[in-house]
């Protein structure tokens, strides 16, 4: 009671970032590409804050197709999606998705991983 939890996620275009700065070639947006971080340490951070209680849902998080096109960062995407899932399905909380593009995809990904809770 009285308290504000965070949702904690990694933005789609976030999960690509070691990728897209491998191959900067890929890159074509009218924007910089997302700095590069580790993302599985922060998906470690983001289970460790939901086994603490300290999170309402896991997101944003999903796959953009709109600025993400080829297929390596595409793959690392869903990576990083699949392993947010399992992190909100382990905790039992909501995902918030952001999806682009991609929509058909991401549903295909939920209903296979038998998600239950999932706002888009």
């Amino acid at each position: 009671p009285g308290v504000c939890l965070p949702a904690l996620g990694i933005y789609p275009l976030d999960a690509a970032c070691s990728v897209i700065h491998r191959h900067p070639e890929i890159w074509d947006a009218e924007f910089d590409p997302p700095p590069v971080f580790n993302v599985d340490e922060e998906i470690d951070y983001i289970d460790a804050m939901c086994a603490a209680g300290r999170v309402a849902a896991v997101g944003e998080c999903g796959l953009d197709r709109f600025y993400v096109t080829d297929q390596r960062a595409l793959d690392e995407q869903e990576r990083v999606l699949l392993r947010l899932i399992e992190v909100a399905m382990k905790h039992d909380l909501p995902l918030i998705l952001h999806t682009r593009k991609a929509e058909a995809r991401t549903l295909e990904i939920l209903q296979h991983c038998g998600v239950e809770k999932a706002d888009f």
